[in-house]
């Protein structure tokens, strides 16, 4: 990442706090989805301001995050205390091959420099039968705006990326942030996808 991106993360979480991007509640339909219980870690790949962790620290995992703003890893290990978190870029995550059972990226992999180069160190670190579950937004979305430099492609382009010869795709859902906000799949604002890596 850049020294603007960071910067602008940074500033970001100074002037949002804790609230950055959604509400502590809003993460419970991705815990939910993947159904802890039988998992022992999870790493949240662009964590922050750590909300995902604090509800999977419930289920008594290990709890991991990382986050290129240093803002923002100082809010989520106060949101968070019992997670381990640091700075990180997600090109570049720093830990070793098949570590987590759970792997997560929620609005994180659009900003990266190389989507493929951070898709696959997600795919490295995740575990074999691990779950991966990213968000990625949807080039076809009616409203557009972005806060930060972001690549928005179809369902289909994205599949693309995603479907490798180890990698399962489980369920594809779509992620409305605006729930008042009904849309067809195709023109949904954000993509869910829950995976399996063998």
């Amino acid at each position: 990442m850049t020294s603007e991106a960071i910067t602008f993360y940074n500033d970001w979480h100074k002037t949002k706090g804790i609230n950055s991007w959604r509400k502590l509640n809003d993460y419970q339909t991705v815990v939910d989805s993947l159904c802890p219980s039988p998992y022992k870690n999870i790493l949240d790949i662009g964590c922050g301001t750590g909300h995902l962790l604090k509800l999977f620290s419930q289920y008594k995992m290990e709890t991991y995050g990382i986050d290129i703003s240093e803002i923002g890893v100082e809010i989520a290990r106060r949101n968070s205390p019992n997670s381990n978190i640091i700075i990180a870029d997600g090109e570049n995550i720093p830990y070793a091959d098949k570590y987590f059972d759970i792997v997560t990226c929620l609005g994180a992999l659009e900003h990266f420099d190389n989507i493929e180069k951070g898709y696959s160190e997600i795919v490295r670190v995740c575990n074999t039968y691990g779950l991966i579950y990213i968000s990625v937004p949807n080039k076809y979305f009616p409203v557009k705006f972005s806060i930060q430099k972001e690549v928005k492609l179809s369902l289909e382009e994205w599949i693309k990326i995603f479907e490798k010869d180890n990698i399962k795709i489980l369920e594809i859902k779509k992620d409305n942030k605006y729930r008042w906000l009904w849309t067809p799949m195709k023109y949904a604002y954000q993509y869910a996808f829950i995976m399996r890596k063998y």
